[in-house]
């Protein structure tokens, strides 16, 4: 998945990106093609008060600037990943911790079984916040080129 943006702010290697919203740019009819149009830059969607902001790392060190509109990439690989990370491993361990509360536990009790699914959840969420920190921006979208327009 890849997109277009313009670089906000720089922080080291960590950049942060306006975007546009991708069904506009792939819905609009002006080409950089051509040496008679501007392509972006007569869009103006990169100036929308209601733009999206992206942090991406710079892992080939380009030379960016404040201003520059760069083109960011996220493999899909990593966005199924996350998607998993956040959504399916604490749903999981909810069912795991409120079936344990049953089976090992012999609890018949409803409120401690939602109670023992409710601890796997905050598990769940605490084992993703730090698997975040340990391996840092390693699944953060990069910034693969300066673009032209």
């Amino acid at each position: 998945m890849e997109t277009r943006g313009k670089v906000t702010a720089i922080n080291n290697k960590i950049i942060t990106i306006e975007v546009a919203d991708q069904e506009i740019c792939t819905d609009c009819g002006i080409k950089s093609d051509s040496q008679f149009a501007l392509g972006c830059k007569s869009c103006g969607l990169l100036k929308n008060k209601d733009a999206k902001y992206v942090k991406a790392i710079n892992r080939f060190d380009l030379p960016l600037k404040k201003g520059d509109v760069v083109k960011v990439s996220l493999s899909p690989f990593k966005a199924v990943k996350a998607g998993f990370f956040i959504f399916i491993v604490p749903l999981f361990l909810f069912f795991l911790c409120y079936f344990l509360a049953e089976q090992l536990f012999l609890v018949d009790t409803e409120l401690i079984k939602v109670g023992a699914g409710l601890a796997g959840i905050i598990t769940g969420y605490v084992f993703v916040f730090l698997r975040s920190r340990v391996l840092k921006h390693k699944d953060w979208p990069q910034v693969i080129s300066i673009s032209d327009i």
